[in-house]
Formats: C-alpha cells, structure tokens, sequence
C-alpha cells in the first residue's frame, strides 16, 4: 500500500505523508517513497517548485515505534542511513522546498522540515524532538539545521529539553516564518510555491547551490557522527 501522495499542479508537486492514522508517522515504506518522490521531483521538468505535507491531522509524528526493531547493529546503521538519505533527497533538490507543516513535526518529521527551504505552519503544528527524553539522537543533520535557523542556544534547549513548542512560538524563534488558520494554509502554501516556482530557474537552483555549499561539508560530517553516535547509544541499552 502506498504511503505517499504526489500530486503535480500548476508545477508544484505535492508531496504529502499518507499514513493518516498513524499520524503519518514514517516506516521504511514511507522513507523510501519519500525519498523516491523527491528525486522524481527534481528531475522532472514540469515541476517548479515542490510541497512536503501531510494528509489527515498531522504533518509526520516521528519514526514508527510500531515497526518492529532492528534485529542487528548493522540493521539500524541501514535505517540511519535510510533516514539521512531522505533528508538528503529534500536538501539537494535545485527546486524550492517548502515545508506546510499541519499537526505533529516531532523527531524525523522536524527533520525533514528543517531540511525543507521554507517552513510554512498551520495554527494547529507543534514542533519537538524527544530523542533526550527517551535515549536516543537525531540522525538527520537536525542538530546542523535547527542551530543554524533557531540559533544555538534556542536549539539546545529544545533538543536537551525535549519540548515540544506550538506554532506560535515557532514563528517567534524563526522556526517557521509564517501561521495561518488551518483551512488556509493548502491554498497559502500553494500560492508561495507558485511564485517561488515562477522565478528564473537557473537563478533559484544557483542560490540554493550556494547555500548548500556553505554548509555542506558540516552536514557531510555531522552525518557520519550521529549515525556513530546513536549506533553506540542503541549497542549501549
């Protein structure tokens, strides 16, 4: 059964997480066909900008914790790297990303928003990651991401704090950087990607190009260390 919708109108793909009933929380099934759907995404030349979404009440509550676990170390070193190879997928698309985040953004589906260009939040979005509460690390470059656009102090207090923040408060710390009512936020988002998307595309995939240059090389580090580091956490328990 699929787990992903992608839906292509006026040029923009709409990618959205479709495990309504689960919170659209992400299995394997799920990253592989996100990380399919991005990479169609960017190869495609009618495509011009690209949505991550959720359908049903939340935008991606986390990994799965009813997926059975990983039955050996280098088992769960496939699924980090599965993880980082989706957030990857969402980073290195030359097309705008914008993130409209519905509902739950918690752990892997922070992740992936940070990843996103643009992070765009209904009134109903809560934003956290739990991984100091229950033991774990974040795989997917989100110490890199939420310190650049939170600044360090405000991203190691949500990480080592485990909270988890309304959209409110996200907009007012730069996390996202704009709110609307939950009816509206489809057509909102819609309307920025279509713009963005109308923009010269050699200009957008130049900038983005560049800005991925800049952080590059950490985000290629930092990879490689928390799949150490929460390799050692999980040998550890």
């Amino acid at each position: 059964m699929a787990t992903v919708q992608y839906t292509l109108r006026d040029g923009i793909a709409w990618i959205a997480m479709d495990r309504p009933e689960v919170r659209n929380a992400s299995n394997v099934a799920m990253k592989h066909e996100l990380r399919d759907a991005f990479e169609r995404a960017g190869r495609c030349a009618d495509v011009s900008a690209v949505v991550l979404t959720g359908n049903g009440p939340s935008f991606c509550s986390g990994g799965d914790r009813k997926e059975p676990p990983a039955a050996s170390s280098d088992a769960y070193r496939a699924r980090i790297r599965l993880q980082q190879a989706l957030c990857l997928a969402i980073w290195n698309v030359d097309k705008p990303v914008v993130a409209a985040v519905n509902g739950h953004a918690i752990g892997g589906g922070l992740e992936m928003a940070l990843m996103s260009d643009i992070r765009i939040a209904a009134r109903s979005a809560t934003f956290g990651t739990p991984v100091c509460r229950i033991g774990s690390i974040s795989t997917g470059a989100l110490h890199h991401r939420l310190a650049q656009i939170v600044g360090a102090g405000r991203a190691l207090h949500l990480l080592l704090a485990a909270d988890t923040i309304d959209a409110d408060e996200a907009y007012r710390i730069g996390l996202v950087t704009a709110v609307f009512d939950d009816v509206s936020l489809a057509d909102e988002v819609h309307r920025l990607a279509r713009r963005l998307g109308g923009y010269p595309a050699a200009s957008v995939s130049a900038t983005k190009r560049a800005f991925r240059a800049a952080c590059g090389s950490q985000i290629a580090a930092l990879l490689d260390l928390e799949e150490e580091l929460a390799v050692a956490l999980q040998e550890g328990q």
